[in-house]
């Protein structure tokens, strides 16, 4: 275990050349990252933003400007972690505990007809997953087969689950659905229990299907698979058995999930959790992720600005193809579950009208593409295209605004 650091500890380091923090609970020595640190580097003396919240708990104000991964990135620029901040999050906890409380004694009647007390919503784990397949195997001819024999069905079940043997890939069930003339069509199901063997999964699914052998043919993969994820509240998956490793999420760095940022394979991080979107979001009203430059990043700050945390319910990302698949790194300690202070997000519209230095007038929208990037902040207007690639946080964070 980590060892533990008081505030009154952290507040000695005060200063730009010996600067802890804390964030998050956790405790930074922020000295060798803050040169590099955009808003210090090109800051005069005394203004730096990390150098004005030296020796404190920097949570809110790094959390007003910065989604929760930009932790991982100051550490991989040279910020060291000194331990856990003593006693962080234990007020908040009893706090809650109390009100919660208060509010069950305040709602309770002596009738059957009094309002059910206030409850926090359940707390969901994956159960499991299902990776949902179109194949067509161009070269058979329907009339020479019983499509509605249970087992051609079977058939073709075990010679994916054999090639799946082959490659190692254990523990994941093969469902197969709606085999179906013409060229002969299945829609097939990569079922597990682990959601930690999605990853597994998705590498089987793109690059061995081809090596399915099934009555002298082998498939090809049609469009882009899709995602389903079963979930329970915590007590039910430990009631039914299933509380081993399917019902805790993996963790999975921001480095990871930059890793997955094509069409096929979309994962983003928002607020601490990594989120897949099939199909990179294509049914998405604003248009596919991956032309809005959130696949593979940190998309909390872009989330915010457009959308309630409600988008984030299962059935709300179902509709785009989206599931969660699991927690960010610099979020997976015991004590990201906690509520932190966070202000509410500065609400842009990106169309509105602005008049130029020259007189003209020109609109926001107009101006957003990598190439072509305008912004408004507190009341003016930047071109930041030219800065794009020298944020520290990364180019596309900065685009998708």
């Amino acid at each position: 275990s980590q060892e533990l650091v008081s505030l009154e500890a952290v507040a000695v380091h005060n200063v730009q050349a010996d600067c802890w923090v804390a964030l998050r609970c956790k405790v930074y020595d922020m000295t060798p990252f803050i040169p590099l640190h955009t808003a210090d580097k090109y800051a005069s003396a005394g203004n730096g933003a990390i150098e004005k919240l030296c020796g404190s708990d920097a949570t809110a104000g790094f959390e007003a400007v910065h989604p929760i991964s930009y932790i991982d990135v100051s550490i991989s620029m040279g910020a060291v972690s000194q331990g856990s901040l003593a006693g962080c999050g234990s007020a908040a906890s009893n706090t809650q505990t109390t009100q919660t409380t208060q509010a069950t004694q305040t709602t309770q009647a002596p009738t059957s007809t009094a309002a059910p007390a206030t409850t926090l919503p359940p707390d969901l784990v994956p159960v499991n997953a299902t990776l949902w397949y179109d194949l067509r195997f161009p070269n058979l001819v329907a009339s020479s087969q019983d499509l509605t024999s249970v087992q051609t069905e079977t058939s073709l079940s075990v010679a994916i689950a054999h090639t799946m043997a082959q490659q190692g890939l254990s523990n994941v069930r093969c469902l197969v659905t709606s085999l179906t003339p013409g060229s002969i069509q299945a829609r097939v199901g990569l079922f597990m229990t682990d959601v930690g063997q999605l990853e597994n999964a998705r590498q089987f699914g793109k690059n061995h299907f081809t090596k399915v052998s099934w009555l002298n043919d082998s498939p090809t993969v049609q469009g882009t698979p899709t995602l389903d994820v079963g979930y329970a509240t915590s007590s039910a998956a430990s009631t039914s058995g299933t509380a081993g490793a399917g019902v805790s999420f993996p963790v999975y760095t921001i480095g990871q999930v930059r890793d997955h940022n094509s069409n096929v394979d979309c994962w983003m991080a928002i607020h601490g959790k990594v989120y897949s979107f099939m199909g990179a979001g294509g049914s998405h009203p604003a248009g596919n992720f991956l032309s809005l430059g959130l696949c593979g990043v940190d998309a909390s700050a872009t989330f915010d600005l457009h959308h309630p945390l409600s988008y984030l319910g299962i059935s709300a990302l179902k509709k785009i193809g989206g599931a969660q698949l699991g927690t960010l790194s610099s979020a997976s300690a015991e004590d990201a579950g906690r509520a932190y202070p966070r202000p509410s997000p500065v609400q842009v519209l990106p169309n509105i009208q602005v008049t130029l230095s020259g007189g003209s007038t020109d609109f926001l929208q107009k101006h957003n593409l990598g190439r072509d990037c305008w912004m408004a902040l507190h009341g003016d207007v930047y071109d930041a295209t030219s800065m794009l690639g020298q944020h520290d946080g990364g180019r596309a964070n900065v685009e998708a605004l």
